[in-house]
């Protein structure tokens, strides 16, 4: 057990607050104007009825990813007995509509095939891949 404790993440499941934050993310393009767009998502977030203005909601640019930015969308709530997924649902559909409204695309991952060796019977298309 304390190598367990020493060794992993710990989570408190006793929650002294009835604040729960939760989150969802989202790859853009990397033609995307960011300065523009962040601040559009945390209005959005705003605009739903269970979202907490204190804290605000955040949005950060999580990593630069192969496909595109990644974003991370974090919000608070106080209700967390009402359940989560309509809220973070709700959220999801905004920010759908609030990207269409601005043009910004969702990119679809791309990945290059390279075939090194042509000779016949190189290839064994036989194989299944699990």
């Amino acid at each position: 057990p304390n190598e367990m404790l020493i060794s992993s993440p710990v989570q408190n499941l006793s929650l002294s607050s009835k604040q729960v934050r939760i989150a969802t993310q989202l790859t853009v393009a990397f033609d995307t104007d960011l300065a523009n767009l962040l601040p559009k998502i945390v209005a959005v977030c705003l605009s739903i009825e269970r979202v907490l203005p204190n804290p605000e909601p955040v949005v950060n640019l999580a990593r630069f990813g192969a496909d595109g930015f990644e974003l991370d969308v974090g919000m608070w709530i106080n209700d967390p007995e009402n359940g989560r997924g309509g809220v973070l649902s709700e959220a999801n559909l905004k920010i759908w509509n609030l990207l269409q409204q601005e043009g910004v695309t969702l990119p679809y991952p791309t990945r290059d095939l390279r075939i090194v060796d042509t000779r016949p019977g190189s290839l064994d298309v036989t194989a299944s891949v699990q």
